[in-house]
C-alpha cells in the first residue's frame, strides 16, 4: 500500500476555491472503477489558513499512483496549477509512505 501526502498553498482565496473544486472533482472520479488502485482520496483545507491544503491518498502500488497522475482528471488540475498554487507545481510538497 502506497500512501501519498501532498501539501500546498493557493495563491489567493479565489484560487483556493478553484483548487477545492478541482480536488472534489478528482475525488469523485478517483474512488470509482474509473481509477482502479485508488482506495482513499481525501482533501483537507486548513481551518487556520484557508489557502493551505493537505491531500491524503492511498493506492495499491506505485503503478496506481502513476496511473492517477497520468489521468485526464488529474491533468486538468496540473494544467491550472501554475496559476492556482503558490510556486506552481514546485510549490507542492509530496511525500510517499508505506502503510503497515
Amino acid at each position: 500500500m502506497v500512501v501519498l501526502i501532498a501539501k500546498f498553498k493557493a495563491v489567493d482565496l479565489a484560487a483556493a476555491d478553484k483548487l477545492e473544486q478541482h480536488l472534489k472533482n478528482i475525488q469523485n472520479i478517483s474512488l470509482t472503477d474509473a481509477e482502479p488502485g485508488c482506495s482513499v482520496y481525501q482533501g483537507q483545507r486548513s481551518d487556520k489558513d484557508p489557502l493551505e491544503f493537505l491531500m491524503y491518498e492511498e493506492y495499491d502500488d506505485k503503478a496506481a499512483v502513476d496511473a492517477h497522475m497520468a489521468s485526464a482528471h488529474f491533468g486538468k488540475l496540473a494544467a491550472d496549477a501554475p496559476n492556482l498554487i503558490a510556486g506552481g507545481p514546485a510549490g507542492i510538497d509530496i511525500s510517499f509512505w508505506t502503510r503497515f
